[in-house]
């Protein structure tokens, strides 16, 4: 039921920073107040958004906006529906005059609007990047902080494992074992990407599972034949088969020893 949660899925973790922010974000889900998240690249800003979206009323509409590389009227273009109404607006510290403008037309057009604004930077060091003061302090948001992953050291395994179940769940499959030695490469690397690049390694583990077994299956369990396929050594194949937990007999038909 933890899991499934909105907020767990978006900051999964077990420290006590985790769980603060976690409280922070189904919260502010509840609330009509805008919201304004910051972090670095990778950070899980854009699924934040997403969940702050997902654990607020029910019948609200949802809009998403990146203003990176957009067109100067994106804003003044962008279609809201009637009613209550989420508008996901990333790269805010890129927003110029134009566009600040236009969102507070938006605001004005739109009672029941909730702006979900994301960038690198905090609040207080928007100005500095061109953005309004002004806007900012009609807005008023609250802020949550999401950390890089160089911060959350003790949650690597937590958050991996939930990446890997988000991609098996994605891709059809069963969950696997992670080995040990998986988990200690996870918290062995430095992962200057953050959750984005954890994300894609988690994906790139269960894919070459995939290929190892569909290998196999295609072979009736003959681990050399199933090497050959692949184009790898067998001892690379068979290393490769150890840290996945897969036995090429596994994959034998019936009666096949």
């Amino acid at each position: 039921i933890a899991r499934s949660a909105p907020a767990a899925q978006a900051c999964p973790g077990t420290s006590e920073a985790v769980l603060a922010r976690r409280e922070a974000l189904r919260a502010a889900g509840e609330a009509s107040q805008h919201v304004h998240l910051f972090g670095p690249d990778g950070a899980g800003k854009r699924l934040a958004t997403y969940t702050l979206h997902r654990l607020s009323n029910e019948g609200r509409e949802f809009v998403r906006v990146s203003l990176a590389r957009a067109e100067r009227d994106v804003l003044k273009d962008v279609g809201l529906p009637e009613g209550p109404c989420d508008l996901g607006l990333r790269g805010l510290h890129l927003a110029s005059p134009a566009h600040m403008a236009d969102l507070s037309r938006l605001l004005d057009r739109h009672k029941d609007l909730r702006v979900i604004s994301s960038a690198p930077h905090s609040i207080s060091d928007l100005p500095s990047h061109g953005v309004p003061e002004a806007i900012l302090r009609r807005l008023s948001p609250q802020e949550i902080a999401l950390p890089s992953l160089a911060n959350r050291g003790a949650d690597l395994p937590v958050i991996f494992e939930e990446l890997v179940r988000q991609a098996v769940r994605n891709l059809n499959q069963d969950m696997p074992e992670i080995p040990h030695d998986v988990y200690a490469q996870v918290m062995g690397r430095d992962w200057p990407g953050n959750l984005a690049e954890l994300r894609n390694f988690a994906k790139s583990f269960v894919l070459e599972r995939m290929v190892l077994a569909e290998a196999l299956r295609r072979a009736k369990g003959v681990a050399s034949e199933a090497a050959i396929a692949l184009g790898v050594p067998r001892k690379t194949f068979y290393d490769r088969l150890a840290r996945h937990d897969l036995r090429a007999r596994d994959f034998r038909p019936e009666g096949l020893t």
